[in-house]
């Protein structure tokens, strides 16, 4: 929380409108192709890590109402402000086969998992940007979010939050590129924790599961090819089930890296962009 903290001194201490004049500079909707290379904990706390990578199409709307492939899989935003975002996020995990994975042995697999919930973000401010010319916006983000196992059927686990204080800045070094960094804690119902911690003789609880802290980037290389990239900590001391015989590491770092080609592309233009 003390990093959180530091984070925000900066961005409370200048309060500017939102640049709603910004000239466009994306599309409001592509199809294309992506490649992505990513390595990942099979879980909080896992001390053995799931790599992969995949080749896949891809498609992004950046509309005023509806938005996915951004940041999260899919974004619905009824109500919006220069400076408050009301909506509905989906996103998800995939599945890790216990098998792989020593401490888990002979329990079952971890099913894939999909969110869904609201999300409130706030714009705090815009300062001058970190990186190159013009602004960054700081804002605060809250999340709560259903979680379902999608294994023989859809199941529901149970409820996770976050609160997130988070830097955006589009735009960044060039038009089209985007730098997004972002710190906060994770809290989860007790039946998240027994997703991922329960075993015959440890019954989990609900609680503080985590800090995330991530850094992600997207540069254009063209109009059409894009590198994205990014790195992720998360900081699992004090976590309500550090006693699990699952737990195994107080820190967790992912990574992934990939390219995005877009093939087409609409001819109308859009300065958003999550």
């Amino acid at each position: 929380m003390g990093l959180m903290i530091l984070f925000l001194l900066p961005a409370v201490s200048s309060l500017s409108p939102a640049h709603a004049g910004d000239a466009p500079t994306l599309p409001l909707w592509e199809l294309g192709v992506g490649a992505t290379a990513r390595v990942a904990p099979d879980y909080p706390g896992a001390s053995e890590y799931n790599p992969g990578g995949t080749v896949f199409p891809f498609v992004t709307y950046r509309g005023r109402l509806l938005e996915f492939g951004g940041d999260q899989t899919f974004r619905i935003v009824p109500f919006r402000l220069d400076r408050v975002e009301i909506g509905v996020t989906v996103d998800g995990s995939s599945a890790v086969d216990s098998r792989d994975n020593a401490l888990r042995g002979a329990l079952p697999d971890l099913d894939a998992l999909a969110e869904i919930g609201p999300e409130v973000n706030i714009a705090l401010s815009e300062r001058s940007a970190i990186l190159g010319n013009g602004t960054g916006r700081y804002e605060l983000s809250l999340q709560t979010r259903g979680v379902f196992s999608l294994g023989d059927g859809i199941d529901h686990v149970g409820t996770l939050g976050r609160l997130a204080l988070r830097y955006r800045q589009n735009g960044a070094l060039k038009p089209g590129a985007r730098v997004t960094a972002a710190i906060g804690p994770v809290f989860a119902s007790e039946g998240v924790h027994d997703f991922f911690y329960a075993t015959d003789s440890y019954d989990a609880r609900g609680g503080y599961l985590g800090t995330e802290a991530d850094v992600s980037v997207r540069y254009p290389l063209n109009d059409r090819l894009r590198v994205v990239g990014g790195v992720g900590v998360t900081l699992l001391s004090g976590a309500a089930n550090r006693a699990s015989p699952l737990f195994d590491e107080k820190v967790n770092v992912s990574a992934h890296i990939g390219l995005r080609w877009s093939l087409f592309q609409s001819q109308r233009r859009t300065t958003r962009d999550r």
